[in-house]
């Protein structure tokens, strides 16, 4: 009976330890949870244990952590879904509601590409959740949102959402994206020294049984905590793309594939110790259900690799993992970037661009580039081109100013030296153009050798990203440009006819320039209240038309009194009905900077600093800098 009643006591208290034994593990110390079959599995890299969460009952699809260690998740009911919480902060930490999501299980599952549901996004601030429509139905909610402070939920479309995405929390926030790109099969890193391969020592054609690896696109996705590695995509754009992720040191010297990687997943990431977690495949068992001898006979696992390079198993049959920024080592933010939404200049003044928006009046410090400005350039679509020195090498780069944000990507090196992009005459850096209405981007500089002048000249096209150093490229005339926009300013170029008038009191002939107006036989002179000094090598004006103003209010012309080997003369600025007519100060329209603000002002430089020109003729300075570009 004694022995009956000892057994008895025994059990009992195994059950209530067994019971028990979690909420006595230390979760403030959760480096990173992995889901499972919706359990939610904790790991804890110093103790290297990995701890299944029982007390919660329901399948948890996605999570989030916010800065204060606490784990938010979606928890599924077939169809319903609940968002919860835990204090991994708490002795025992229970699931806490915070939301009823009304978006459904199928609503949030990517159905299209089959990457399973999507992810509970988290603001940079820790202040705001984000669950995003996948079911791409013109009708319902688009994007759920929770608000951490305050707890209510409320709903965006997916144009507003769009319009935070770059301010979510991602593994690539602190990853320096422009120091790498990949360029003809080769994945590079940018230093001060000149660039170094991360990729020539792979042997892909043993991993991938193409033929040519130039098709193959690299991406950075995140550098280790010590700086000295970082993980890269390898990706071969055939069909839906398909490739497996690579790990190297940012000198080159050691390289490799991770084995049985899959870049259809989540990408690697990095603990505080320099260990790589990753997801990998694994056999399918034959007992599996989905087992297919001739397809799919893998599945996804979480892998490890070490400091040493060893790879291990962490987590048998699944494929999301999500890391603590409390419990990992987080590098320090950038100043985040405010929005350019709306500017329609770029100020260059020592490396540094100021962009401008003229409806506002605001000028807003360029703080995600900190590499140094040389010049740039708009093309059409509010890409904003422009090219770098680090050390003595230029690279061109591209940022995207439009309603939302994206980081600058770096495109590639031009093939020159910073040193050799001086003009012998100006000191002045090496100019960038892009061309109207076509999909080319220019960078050239003038030098002197041998007592004679010569122009250098490098070409991007933005359709094939290809660059050339040839005069114009020849697969120029294949690309389709603007037609209507080309036939716009041919047919307002044809509106500005210069002809020759008899002089007053004067044999000799004047030169002047109108504006033929719709109505039939109406023309403006645009030139009569000009004061236009004649030039040592010429008796008249030569008038040359630049371009109307976005609100068709003014026109910028040229006006040659003087030719040597080009023609010089001041920048004329002309309202279309000829009351404002102004010869710009200090300015040579053979060789000045100016452009159209949104607004309708002109805007130029010259010695004295930038300025702008309003229609009534008023003209203020902007700013002490002289170089700059308008969004054409």
């Amino acid at each position: 009976m004694k022995k009956t009643i000892f057994f008895l006591i025994a059990v009992m208290a195994l059950v209530v330890t067994g019971c028990d034994w979690f909420h006595k593990a230390d979760l403030s110390k959760v480096d990173m949870v992995v889901i499972q079959h919706g359990q939610m599995l904790f790991y804890n890299h110093a103790t290297q244990k990995l701890t299944p969460y029982d007390a919660e009952k329901d399948s948890v699809v996605n999570l989030a952590f916010d800065n204060n260690n606490h784990l938010y998740y979606t928890t599924a009911q077939q169809q319903d879904l609940k968002l919860k919480m835990l204090d991994l902060n708490a002795k025992n930490p229970q699931p806490t509601l915070c939301a009823d999501w009304q978006l459904t299980l199928d609503e949030i599952t990517d159905f299209m590409f089959g990457t399973g549901v999507c992810p509970l996004n988290i603001e940079n601030s820790f202040e705001n959740l984000y669950l995003v429509n996948q079911s791409y139905e013109e009708e319902g909610i688009d994007v759920e949102t929770y608000n951490i402070p305050s707890g209510k939920t409320g709903t965006l479309s997916y144009e507003e959402h769009m319009g935070i995405y770059p301010e979510l929390l991602s593994s690539n926030a602190n990853l320096n994206k422009n120091r790498y790109y990949c360029e003809d099969g080769k994945f590079y890193h940018i230093t001060n020294e000149g660039k170094v391969c991360l990729n020539d020592k792979i042997d892909y054609k043993a991993l991938y049984m193409g033929e040519d690896l130039e098709d193959v696109a690299f991406y950075p996705v995140a550098e280790s905590p010590d700086g000295q590695k970082i993980a890269f995509d390898a990706n071969w754009e055939i069909g839906e793309g398909w490739g497996f992720y690579c790990v190297s040191t940012l000198d080159g010297k050691n390289q490799k594939a991770l084995p049985d990687s899959d870049n259809w997943t989540l990408g690697p990431q990095w603990l505080s110790d320099g260990t790589l977690v990753y997801v990998g495949n694994e056999p399918r068992p034959k007992d599996d259900p989905t087992y297919d001898e001739e397809w799919n006979n893998t599945r996804h696992c979480i892998k490890i690799e070490a400091p040493d390079g060893k790879v291990s198993l962490l987590v048998s049959d699944a494929k999301d993992f999500y890391m603590n920024p409390v419990g990992a080592t987080m590098s320090p933010r950038k100043e985040k970037q405010a929005s350019l939404e709306g500017c329609d200049m770029a100020i260059f003044d020592n490396g540094k661009v100021t962009f401008y928006n003229s409806s506002t009046n605001e000028f807003i410090p360029f703080v995600a580039e900190n590499d140094y400005v040389v010049s740039g350039v708009f093309n059409e679509n509010y890409a904003f081109y422009y090219t770098v020195a680090i050390g003595d090498n230029l690279y061109l780069k591209e940022m995207y100013v439009g309603d939302y944000q994206t980081d600058p990507h770096l495109i590639g090196g031009w093939d020159l030296k910073w040193s050799d992009c001086v003009s012998a005459d100006s000191l002045e850096f090496a100019r960038m153009t892009s061309y109207l209405y076509m999909p080319l981007i220019m960078i050239e500089y003038d030098y002197v050798e041998d007592f004679e002048e010569f122009t250098e000249r490098r070409y991007f096209n933005c359709f094939t990203q290809k660059k050339t150093d040839r005069y114009w490229p020849d697969d120029i005339n294949e690309q389709e440009g603007d037609d209507k926009a080309v036939a716009q300013y041919i047919d307002d170029e044809r509106l500005f006819i210069q002809v020759s008038v008899p002089a007053e009191g004067d044999e000799e002939e004047d030169k002047s320039v109108y504006y033929y107006g719709t109505e039939e036989g109406s023309r403006v002179c645009l030139n009569d209240k000009l004061a236009i000094p004649k030039g040592e090598y010429s008796y008249e004006p030569q008038f040359d038309f630049y371009s109307i103003s976005p609100t068709r209010e003014s026109v910028v012309f040229g006006a040659y009194t003087d030719w040597g080997h080009v023609g010089h003369g001041p920048l004329c600025f002309a309202t279309l009905d000829g009351k404002t007519q102004l010869a710009l100060p200090n300015t040579d329209a053979a060789n000045v900077y100016y452009g159209w603000l949104n607004d309708g002002k002109l805007a130029y430089a010259e010695y004295r600093g930038i300025f702008t020109v309003a229609t009534d003729g008023t003209v203020t300075q902007l700013s002490p800098a002289h170089r700059f570009v308008t969004i054409k």
